[in-house]
């Protein structure tokens, strides 16, 4: 797709031409089936087609993770500042009520393929046949943008090792079908594609390679990752925060503060919650005015829906409580 914005549209540059007709479906569905196979610069098959604030984006979900983080929200169960001014006041907005949404399901992940899966791809005019495994080791190495940098599994050897494993195919290169922690248990997930050296070819000497060992596994496992963790705050009222934007927000853990002899904390690294604080991408937001109810703490406030990729150190000291 092309660089620029027009219309209201602003789409982030990807690699490739699709020479393509895409019959018997309508605009959205045509952009969904492309963006599935759009690849940014830095190789991530994961853009999204989405609207916010009047706007229209075509953007990789690396792009977004890269940005700088808008606004900081904190949470405090047992603020009694019905007003949050005294947070507003240090540019912290203060979270009236948080819901976790969705929590690590290791099952489903595991079934799923976000783990660990393999491609069996069929070239049905060469009949060659190739296999394709991909691990989530693979996402956390350092070249996609997350959250936070650390894979939200062990990558330890695991307790059970499998019986056997199966090849389907010959490795296609850069693959493999060994190892010892779950991200190497490739057989959790098999998936079968298609392939044509020349299936939008417009001559025969052309030819043509839909590259689905590229994005069809990185795909599955870097938008999985949207799916871990998820939250649901309500807040007042923010103008200029937008889906699509980076916020960071500070969740208190459950441990005790301790204070030395001269009332200063001395745990103050563990007064976050390890899994719960950290950056966050809004995935939804619904907006509110209310002029009718007396008894409403804000006349403006919202709802955002909140994601997170990775796990954070744990290490990082977090600032003092509002």
């Amino acid at each position: 797709m092309s660089d620029g914005s027009s219309n209201d549209i602003t789409v982030e540059p990807s690699l490739g031409i699709e020479n393509v007709v895409i019959p018997k479906q309508n605009p959205l569905q045509a952009i969904d089936w492309l963006s599935k196979r759009a690849v940014n610069a830095n190789g991530a098959a994961n853009y999204v087609f989405y609207e916010t604030n009047g706007e229209t984006y075509f953007h990789s979900i690396d792009f977004l993770l890269r940005q700088k983080v808008k606004q900081k929200f904190f949470y405090n169960p047992v603020s009694n500042d019905s007003t949050k001014l005294n947070a507003l006041s240090n540019g912290v907005i203060e979270v009236d009520k948080l819901e976790i949404l969705n929590n690590f399901d290791v099952a489903e992940n595991n079934k799923h393929g976000y783990y660990a899966s393999k491609l069996i791809t069929h070239d049905i005019v060469t009949k060659k046949i190739e296999e394709s495994t991909y691990g989530l080791d693979q996402v956390y190495d350092g070249t996609f943008a997350q959250t936070d940098s650390n894979m939200p599994i062990s990558a330890a050897e695991a307790d059970y090792t499998p019986i056997e494993r199966h090849t389907f195919a010959p490795l296609r290169e850069g693959s493999t079908n060994e190892g010892d922690n779950v991200q190497s248990f490739f057989d959790s997930n098999v998936n079968f594609y298609p392939k044509h050296n020349q299936m939008f070819s417009r001559v025969t000497e052309e030819l043509y390679d839909n590259k689905v060992e590229d994005w069809y596994l990185q795909r599955k496992a870097l938008m999985m990752t949207l799916d871990q963790i998820k939250l649901e705050v309500k807040c007042p009222g923010v103008t200029g925060l937008h889906i699509g934007d980076l916020i960071e927000i500070a969740v208190p853990s459950p441990q005790k503060v301790i204070k030395n002899d001269r009332g200063q904390i001395t745990n103050i690294g563990d007064l976050n919650d390890f899994y719960l604080s950290g950056k966050y991408l809004v995935t939804s937001m619904n907006r509110n005015i209310n002029f009718g109810e007396k008894e409403v703490s804000h006349k403006y406030s919202m709802t955002l829906e909140l994601t997170k990729t990775g796990l954070g150190s744990g290490a990082g000291k977090r600032k003092s409580l509002l």
